[in-house]
């Protein structure tokens, strides 16, 4: 074997190893994200707070509703729950106006804004190891079920 086909096999040898790693990276960071986006649709849900979308007020429920479509359309063009919140979460994709969260009777602020301080509360309280878990599982579940469906 000559010194290029060698060289060619040794980088070949370090891509087929590297991938799987990467593959459970991604993965991994698919279901950080995922656990975050839910932790954060469901502390909206729970929070009593009103979503002002296109001039119009909704309730956290459908605001909650509202979001996780948007995230689940965009979920495979992102890459970390910022970016889900810059994209997705902060304006509306059909007029380009910033949402608004309104609680109790706070002055309204910036949905970003709202969801931004949230991950930041959910990060640091580790309430989100659990919902990592199961994020990851169901990923894991999918994979398998797609995979059987090959087969």
């Amino acid at each position: 074997m000559n010194t290029r086909s060698l060289g060619i096999l040794v980088a070949l040898l370090a891509f087929a190893a590297a991938a799987p790693a990467h593959a459970g990276d991604m993965v991994s960071k698919q279901s950080q994200m995922d656990a975050e986006v839910n932790a954060l649709l469901v502390e909206m849900r729970a929070s009593g707070c009103r979503f002002n979308r296109n001039g119009s007020w909704y309730d956290a429920a459908d605001a909650s509703e509202h979001l996780n479509k948007k995230y689940d359309y965009l979920r495979s063009r992102l890459s970390s729950t910022e970016q889900f919140i810059e994209k997705g979460g902060s304006t509306s994709s059909m007029s380009g106006k910033a949402y608004q969260v309104q609680c109790g009777d706070a002055k309204a602020v910036t949905s970003g804004e709202w969801l931004t301080t949230r991950l930041g509360e959910l990060r640091k309280s580790g309430r989100l190891e659990n919902e990592r878990r199961e994020a990851e599982e169901e990923h894991e579940k999918e994979e398998r079920e797609e995979k059987e469906g090959r087969d």
